[in-house]
C-alpha cells in the first residue's frame, strides 16, 4: 500500500500514572472517504523520547482495518504489536499495550 498521509504527532499525553498514559487530543484523518479502498488501514505507533538522551524508540504499534463502506462511528480498543512495524500482518506479538478511543465520522 502507499501512504495517504504524513503522521500526526501527539506528543503531551495529558495524565500520565504508572500503568497507563492519556492523551486527550484528537487525530484528523484529512481525505475523504470515497478516497480510500476497501483495504485501508490507519497505522498507529507509540513511541518513547529518553529526555536525557533526545533517542526516540517504539513501544508498539497497532494497525486499525478501515472499510470506508461500512465505518461507523464507535468506541474502539486496539490491542498493540511489539515494533518494528510489519505491514505483512505474519508472525507478531503482542506488546501488552492497550489503546483505546473513539471514532467519529463528521460531514
Amino acid at each position: 500500500g502507499k501512504r495517504l498521509e504524513r503522521p500526526q504527532d501527539i506528543n503531551s499525553p495529558v495524565v500520565v500514572r504508572p500503568n497507563y498514559l492519556w492523551w486527550g487530543t484528537n487525530w484528523h484523518m484529512q481525505n475523504p472517504l470515497e478516497h480510500l479502498g476497501d483495504d485501508c488501514i490507519i497505522l498507529i505507533e507509540l513511541k518513547d523520547k529518553n529526555t536525557k538522551t533526545g533517542a526516540v524508540s517504539s513501544l508498539g504499534w497497532a494497525a486499525y482495518h478501515m472499510n470506508p463502506s461500512t465505518v461507523t462511528s464507535h468506541e474502539v480498543s486496539i490491542e498493540m504489536f511489539l515494533p518494528p512495524v510489519n505491514f505483512s500482518m505474519l508472525d507478531l506479538s503482542f506488546a501488552e499495550i492497550f489503546i483505546s478511543g473513539d471514532i467519529v465520522l463528521t460531514v
